[in-house]
């Protein structure tokens, strides 16, 4: 047997008629593409270029140090807010007794 030219070739292919697909595997493509969305949200991947994931999460970390930073401006290394503070001198507890506390005095 001599090898077939392309034009031999050609004229096989355009003879060629692509078997149909049984029912029963178009049935099973559609029940899987039903179910598949919640598996991918569960085990999806999406896949991103490096530098891309470098800069969200660049900019992640500016926005999370910008967030706690105080409103009115001031410097957090400069102490705390508490430039007024006294403390208390003399402390006198008084202890309010339950109506349930056994050693309440007659």
């Amino acid at each position: 047997m001599q090898p077939l030219n392309n034009d031999d070739l050609n004229k096989l292919l355009a003879q060629w008629r692509v078997p149909r697909a049984p029912a029963s595997l178009e049935a099973r493509l559609h029940a899987d593409q039903e179910t598949r969305w919640w598996v991918w949200m569960l085990r999806g991947r999406i896949q991103i270029p490096v530098p891309v994931a470098g800069l969200v999460l660049a900019a992640l970390l500016v926005w999370g140090m910008l967030s706690f930073r105080p409103a009115d401006g001031t410097n957090m290394d400069a102490g705390p807010a508490f430039s007024n503070f006294q403390l208390v001198s003399d402390v006198e507890p008084r202890i309010i007794r339950g109506e349930n506390d056994e050693s309440q005095e007659n």
